[in-house]
This record gives structure tokens, C-alpha cells and sequence, in this order.
């Protein structure tokens, strides 16, 4: 089975711990600025801005998170990426 270009940047965006903790940040708030996601994740903003970023964009082109005014809110699809990727982990627990 091929997957597509779409497919391929939802799997590499949930690839990454970091952006899954986005996400699910993103998603119990209902939505977060730049900064409350960079405090709850523990990062130095003087420091670690431009490796945030780089997390950022990828959930942005991947559609998993999108900007809205200052603050950014998950997708449908992110929400459905997060309920799979619970159902994997949940999975792989039990054997």
C-alpha cells in the first residue's frame, strides 16, 4: 500500500514525542498561545525557540494543530491522530 504525501507528514509529526505533548496540550486546553505551550513543556524561550518552532510547523503542515489569532487549537484530524495514537499505546501495553 503507497500513502500518500498528506499520510506521510501526519505519521512523521506524530514521530515526535515533543509535538504529540503539543498536542495534547493544544487539545485538554482547547487551545494555548506560544508561551503557555513553551512553559508547560519546560522550555527556555530565549533558548529553545527556534527548535520549538521547527515543532510548531511541522503539526501546522501536517494538519494536526492550526493558528488562530495568537492562540493555537487543534484539528479534526489531530484529534483523531491523538485517539490513535492513545489506541497504539493502549495496545501495546497489553501484550
Amino acid at each position: 500500500m503507497k500513502m500518500n504525501s498528506e499520510s506521510e507528514n501526519v505519521l512523521k509529526a506524530l514521530s515526535s514525542s515533543t509535538r504529540r505533548t503539543i498536542m495534547r496540550q493544544v487539545s485538554e486546553k482547547g487551545s494555548a498561545t506560544y508561551t503557555e505551550i513553551m512553559h508547560v513543556l519546560g522550555l527556555d524561550p530565549s533558548l529553545m525557540s527556534g527548535k520549538f518552532n521547527y515543532h510548531l510547523k511541522e503539526l501546522n503542515e501536517a494538519g494536526l494543530i492550526e493558528r488562530v489569532n495568537s492562540d493555537y487549537k487543534i484539528t479534526d484530524l489531530g484529534k483523531k491522530a491523538l485517539i490513535l495514537v492513545d489506541q497504539v499505546a493502549k495496545e501495546s501495553k497489553v501484550d
